[in-house]
């Protein structure tokens, strides 16, 4: 099942057990960049209607609302992952053998675990994806927030706990360089030396590359040109040519996609199943 070739599903979920990481962000400008390229993804938002990946890539009516129904591909389905969770997530990826983009709720997957309440609940939707074939890849933001290393962390021991058909998981770690942020201002991710000179940190980034995992970049953009793109509910690449924002925050947001694509490296794309996009 590691074997990409032998992989007829590819399920990404943006997740983290840490709120304000840039998971939505990143969630959105993945998604934009993908359909941008050509390649079709099933785009679902676990936040429900409130949800970022809604209000950006959702489809609206002449009024400007949200449409009530919602195709995958040109669209984004809302639900509530703690409700509907396994329906949709083994459901998305049943319905189309491709790519299927989930912007999880903050702590999705311990919901997960919990709603499974039985002993081996979790293992039997892992079960599930490997009956499928479907590869998940968990998709996890960092910031220099300790508790957005935790958060890996932790995804980690879920499924690794749940021994082979855990191994099924790979891992993508996004170093959210808001504020122009560089790789020393990632300490707990990175590691770092103490007072005293000794080593402290940087376990889960080891244990993270070791298992297969992959490292990428979101890039920087102005908080106040991002507030404005957002506030026009659609994608970046649609806001990027609006006429109702500034030419300068026009090419702020040009110049962001332009380095979130150059982040998509080939191994990246390898492990998100668009490889040839």
């Amino acid at each position: 099942m590691n074997n990409p070739d032998k992989t007829e599903a590819t399920l990404l979920m943006t997740t983290s057990l840490k709120g304000g990481t840039g998971k939505s962000l990143f969630a959105c400008t993945l998604l934009d960049n993908l359909r941008s390229s050509g390649h079709p993804v099933a785009a679902y938002d676990g936040d429900g209607v409130i949800g970022t990946l809604t209000a950006m890539h959702a489809m609206r009516n002449d009024a400007g609302r949200v449409k009530d129904a919602q195709d995958p591909f040109t669209g984004v389905v809302a639900y509530n992952v703690r409700n509907e969770s396994r329906n949709m997530l083994i459901g998305s990826a049943e319905d189309y053998r491709g790519v299927s983009l989930h912007d999880l709720a903050g702590g999705a997957l311990t919901d997960l675990q919990r709603i499974f309440n039985d002993e081996d609940g979790l293992g039997e939707l892992f079960g599930t994806f490997v009956d499928m074939r479907i590869r998940p890849v968990f998709i996890h933001v960092i910031t220099a927030d300790k508790a957005t290393v935790q958060s890996v962390a932790t995804h980690m021991d879920l499924t690794d706990q749940l021994g082979d058909v855990g191994r099924i998981a790979c891992h993508i770690a996004v170093l959210n360089r808001r504020g122009g942020l560089k790789p020393a201002d990632f300490p707990f991710w990175y590691g770092y030396q103490d007072a005293n000179g000794q080593p402290q940190a940087g376990k889960t980034r080891e244990r993270l590359l070791a298992s297969g995992g992959i490292e990428m970049v979101l890039p920087h953009i102005d908080e106040r040109t991002l507030a404005l793109a957002k506030g026009l509910n659609s994608p970046l690449s649609t806001a990027a040519h609006d006429s109702r924002l500034h030419v300068v925050d026009r090419q702020r947001i040009r110049s962001f996609l332009t380095t979130f694509d150059e982040a998509m490296t080939a191994d990246v794309r390898a492990i998100l199943g668009v490889e040839h996009a």
